[in-house]
């Protein structure tokens, strides 16, 4: 199982022209410490995203995610100092 972010994030790179294998690093990244998040962006490793992007890949690509939890996704972010 993949976490949003990374399925989020995963979706930026192909809505922006990136690669399958770099989409499938994204997730499969485990590490915490890969992931820069603040209001103005959102960054995996080497790749950024800034948050009109993301809205971008939310409003014409990534529409929803399915969870079986609403809290695990949000303790999720709280855990990674997000929230």
């Amino acid at each position: 199982m993949h976490g949003f972010v990374n399925l989020c994030c995963a979706a930026a790179l192909i809505h922006f022209g990136g690669d399958a294998i770099d989409a499938a690093l994204i997730l499969e990244e485990t590490d915490p410490h890969a992931w820069v998040a603040s209001p103005e962006s959102v960054a995996w490793r080497d790749f950024r995203w800034r948050t009109f992007q993301i809205e971008e890949v939310r409003q014409e690509f990534f529409r929803c995610v399915g969870s079986c939890s609403f809290t695990d996704p949000l303790g999720d972010l709280e855990t990674l100092g997000w929230l």
